[in-house]
């Protein structure tokens, strides 16, 4: 059993490894060739942070199995550190994205309101 976990949980992080990998090269793709380094565009788009917090959850779960074949104290207390480092860095990429969200949103009203004002005066 121990070895079908440690081969498992394996197999999951190394998914969650090629996540982050794939999300990083089309982000940095994405930045070459379609935004031209503008970062103000750049700046509204999410697709890195959805990988990554996708990639995260892929992570933790291989630390969640990790935890059914814990042998020591110490191993376990390893183990709920990168568990919970892992939980926080979720929430705050989360967080991040919810933020984006909120002010793109901002954004889009604002240009709404100037475009009526300009359709209002013609």
């Amino acid at each position: 059993m121990h070895f079908l976990i440690k081969w498992v949980s394996l197999i999951i992080e190394l998914w969650g490894i090629f996540l982050i990998f794939i999300a990083v090269l089309k982000e940095a793709f994405r930045t070459i060739f379609k935004f031209k380094f503008k970062f103000n565009e750049i700046a509204t788009d999410k697709t890195l942070g959805h990988g990554l917090a996708i990639s995260l959850e892929f992570l933790l779960a291989a630390e969640i199995l990790k935890t059914l074949i814990v042998r020591s104290k110490t191993q376990l207390i390893e183990v709920a550190a990168l568990i919970l480092i892992r939980i926080l860095i979720a929430i705050i990429l989360h967080w991040e994205l919810k933020q984006k969200q909120e002010s793109e949103k901002k954004i889009q009203e604002r240009k709404k309101k100037e475009w009526k004002q300009i359709i209002q005066k013609k």
